[in-house]
């Protein structure tokens, strides 16, 4: 995954097919695969999904998305 600092508007978060696999095999029945990005609002609002995130949905995508958010705003802030 890659970091992408939109400065007021929030962060973007990429991920590639090697991140989605990843995350797949550590969630029962996972339907997250592919490439794509979420951007979020400096509050962490999911404001915009890109790639095979678009048609995503179900639990699975919901907590890739929320691991995505944590991972930026730790990369974000530096930590």
């Amino acid at each position: 995954m890659k970091t992408y600092d939109n400065g007021k508007a929030g962060f973007t978060v990429t991920f590639s097919e090697q991140d989605s696999e990843e995350f797949s095999a550590s969630w029962p029945c996972s339907t997250v695969s592919g490439k794509g990005s979420f951007s979020f609002a400096e509050n962490g609002d999911l404001v915009k999904v890109t790639g095979s995130a678009e048609t995503g949905d179900g639990d699975d995508w919901a907590a890739f998305s929320h691991d995505c958010r944590i991972w930026g705003e730790e990369i974000k802030n530096g930590h």
